[in-house]
């Protein structure tokens, strides 16, 4: 099984020439969906406005649904640079902490995902 999945992704590199991040395929389905991330920029400010571009992914053979961002994150102070370790479970959309070298308080309020097809 494994040696399939890897000769799976050798032919699927070869085909679509870059990496894939994730391969999937429905139990009982020989169709095969991809997906790999084209980009992410996750530096914004309070003051780029609603909602901020985090990721691109390209989806051949499915559909992204839903996004979560439950996790681990790095934070960083665009006052000082500093860099916040942050734990979000599901339920949390808050973050706070204070940056002692600045002086400043950093948060992230009322975070939610908005996915938008390019």
């Amino acid at each position: 099984m494994l040696l399939i999945l890897f000769i799976l992704l050798i032919l699927i590199y070869n085909l679509y020439s870059h990496i894939v991040n994730l391969v999937l395929r429905a139990k009982g389905s020989k169709r095969v969906g991809l997906i790999t991330v084209e980009s992410i920029d996750g530096a914004f400010t309070d003051e780029d406005g609603d909602f901020v571009c985090l990721a691109v992914f390209d989806c051949r053979g499915c559909t992204l649904e839903e996004f979560s961002l439950q996790g681990e994150w790095l934070v960083d102070s665009s006052e000082s640079g500093a860099t916040f370790e942050v734990e979000l479970d599901e339920d949390e959309d808050d973050w706070a902490d204070y940056d002692e070298s600045a002086a400043v308080s950093i948060s992230l309020l009322d975070m939610e995902c908005e996915i938008r097809t390019v």
